[in-house]
C-alpha cells in the first residue's frame, strides 16, 4: 500500500488501492467550490471520474454536483437541496 502509485495489483490482480490513491479519492469530498469556473480552475485535484460539489448559481440548491469526465466537470444531474427548498416540499405534500 506504500507506493508512489494511485493503485497495484494484488495476488489476484486485482488493482487495489494505495494510500496515496485513497488520499486522491477523498480530496474531491473535502472541497466545495463556489463557481464552477473555480472548480474547474482546480481541475488537478479531482480525479477523472471523481465527482465534486459547486454551490448553485440561482440558489435553488445548496450545491451541484459535477463529475470530472476527461479532464471537464459535467453536471450530473444531481443536487444538494437547500433546507428551504426541503421545507417548501414538505409544506406541499402536506397540502395535498
Amino acid at each position: 500500500m506504500q507506493s508512489t502509485e494511485l493503485t497495484f495489483p494484488d495476488r489476484a490482480g486485482e488493482q487495489l488501492y494505495t494510500w496515496r490513491g485513497i488520499h486522491q479519492s477523498l480530496i474531491p469530498l473535502s472541497k466545495q467550490y463556489m463557481t464552477l469556473a473555480a472548480a474547474q480552475a482546480d481541475i488537478v485535484n479531482i480525479p477523472v471520474n471523481s465527482t465534486t460539489y459547486v454551490r448553485s448559481p440561482d440558489g435553488s440548491a445548496l450545491a451541484d454536483e459535477y463529475m470530472n469526465v476527461a479532464g471537464t466537470l459535467t453536471a450530473t444531474g444531481r443536487r444538494m437541496p437547500s433546507q428551504q427548498s426541503v421545507d417548501e416540499s414538505h409544506k406541499n405534500i402536506l397540502a395535498i
